[in-house]
């Protein structure tokens, strides 16, 4: 799946900043005016509310879209949040067609990208992730028929069982949304996840974190205030030939973790130069 960060940003070989609409905590408009002078070069939001398939009409799509535009920002993906694991028996074909649907939003907003928040992978060689790879498979087909690629979030398994799952799958359509805060927070180790990973980025999450410890939880911070090295790390995705969005996130007790964590990550890529 070597082509998945490429086809991200075709023509360009560079990393890309955006932000996720929901980490600035202001309405939309408000958010959309907020990311572009932050230095945000695009958005990703996620699916829900006002924004969910079934209330955004073919008018308010296009709307949408427009507004965007208008900021100069693009859309660099779109969130579908499950309230269960996509494998989880109870209303399964409910929550396919609903991932169905994200995908046709992202087409209609022109993104190609949709990150999927399936559940835990689980055991590699379990009938459990077995029976989320046939799901998944299902999904993926409708994605590439699409143009889209369904990135999974990391940090509840490590990157070596999140790429057994990727490559047994072996498709376009399904890719990993590499966030190495979730893997510091979820106890594991993000410059080898990002090793065993290389070859199916779809997406990264810019965020930071600290790992829990005697006497205090894990806490999940803007980039620059924890203990990720971002230098290092934009060094080594561009090693991986990764050239696509870099999707600040920010804590979610501070709205102005995310504004603080853009800024960083955009004077970090200058030394980078990435």
């Amino acid at each position: 799946m070597s082509g998945l960060s490429a086809g991200l940003v075709p023509g360009l070989n560079r990393m890309r900043p955006a932000v996720r609409l929901e980490a600035l905590a202001l309405p939309i408009r408000q958010a959309l005016e907020r990311a572009g002078p932050l230095g945000a070069r695009a958005i990703l939001f996620e699916a829900r509310g006002e924004l969910t398939p079934a209330k955004l009409s073919g008018t308010g799509r296009r709307e949408l879209a427009a507004l965007a535009r208008s900021r100069q920002l693009e859309i660099a993906g779109i969130a579908c949040g499950l309230r269960r694991g996509l494998a989880h028996p109870d209303d399964l074909e409910r929550r396919m067609d609903h991932v169905r649907q994200v995908i046709d939003l992202a087409t209609d907003l022109g993104t190609n990208r949709v990150v999927l928040e399936a559940g835990p992978v689980g055991d590699p060689q379990s009938e459990e992730c077995s029976h989320l790879a046939r799901l998944l498979a299902d999904l993926a087909s409708v994605a590439v028929k699409r143009g889209v690629v369904l990135a999974l979030p990391t940090g509840l398994e490590s990157g070596a069982d999140l790429a057994a799952l990727l490559e047994k799958l072996d498709s376009e359509g399904v890719g990993a949304a590499f966030d190495p805060a979730a893997q510091i927070t979820g106890g594991f180790a993000p410059t080898g996840d990002l090793a065993d990973l290389a070859n199916h980025l779809a997406l990264v999450v810019a965020a930071d974190g600290r790992r829990a410890r005697a006497g205090r939880s894990a806490e999940r911070l803007s980039v620059g205030a924890g203990e990720i090295d971002w230098l290092t790390m934009l060094e080594n995705l561009r090693d991986t030939g990764y050239t696509g969005w870099l999707v600040v996130d920010g804590d979610n007790d501070n709205s102005d973790s995310a504004c603080d964590g853009l800024v960083s990550l955009v004077r970090l890529m200058g030394l980078a130069g990435v």
